[in-house]
């Protein structure tokens, strides 16, 4: 017999009972598979349910992958956890001359002086920022969704 759509069964398998749901779909084995919905994801065929993304997080509908889970709007995936957090990781930095350069790169080998959650990063004003030494350095970490086509300057 052939499987139902949306999953297969062992070479030379006749029973339809051998047929299990692909990646990302779930469903009981030889029936009927449904997709994984949206938020949601699976990893292997077979019968198991599908598995939730982290908090704060979605993916698209049949996603086969925790990494297909993304930020919702206004989060972004703390690196040290498995955890979306409303804003981005904000590192700020004594500054040194050698800064300067737009190739700089050694902002992995630095220790920063102050770690927070900017909610924004539209500051206005050096006053705005949590750091208020006259020469700084600032990184922050996280992603960003353009929901619309144009243009972005950051």
């Amino acid at each position: 017999e052939t499987c139902p759509a949306n999953s297969m069964s062992p070479a030379a398998s006749d029973e339809i009972a051998a047929c299990r749901c692909n990646n990302g779909f779930t469903g009981a084995d030889g029936g009927n598979c449904e997709q994984c919905p949206t938020g949601t994801y699976k990893t292997t065929n077979g019968s198991l349910s599908c598995d939730s993304c982290v908090l704060n997080a979605t993916s698209g509908a049949r996603s086969t992958n925790p990494s297909a889970c993304f930020c919702n709007l206004g989060y972004f995936n703390d690196p040290s956890s498995a955890i979306y957090i409303a804003g981005f990781f904000g590192q700020y930095y004594a500054y040194t001359p050698d800064m300067q350069s737009r190739d700089f790169t050694g902002f992995n080998d630095l220790t920063p002086l102050l770690t927070v959650m900017d909610f924004s990063l539209n500051f206005g004003s050096k006053s705005a920022f949590h750091w208020h030494q006259d020469a700084f350095a600032a990184r922050w970490k996280g992603k960003i969704r353009i929901h619309n086509a144009g243009e972005y300057i950051f």
